[in-house]
């Protein structure tokens, strides 16, 4: 899972891997059903595009 990773901190104090591709000012976000949190980035046209998967430290298993 660590493969193509790198550390984050998020705004809130959580720390985490996410995909190499992530950027600052990219959002974590829990989807419902799904077993891990994704990292997602808002478009100019408003829509949101899926970068990956991620591990962030305190919230994986619904803390």
């Amino acid at each position: 899972f660590a493969a193509n990773r790198q550390y984050m901190l998020s705004n809130m104090g959580f720390i985490g891997l996410v995909p190499s591709t992530a950027r600052v000012g990219d959002e974590v976000a829990l989807v419902f059903g799904a077993q891990t949190p994704f990292v997602i980035r808002k478009e100019k046209n408003g829509c949101f595009k899926m970068i990956g998967e991620c591990y962030v430290h305190g919230i994986m298993m619904g803390e």
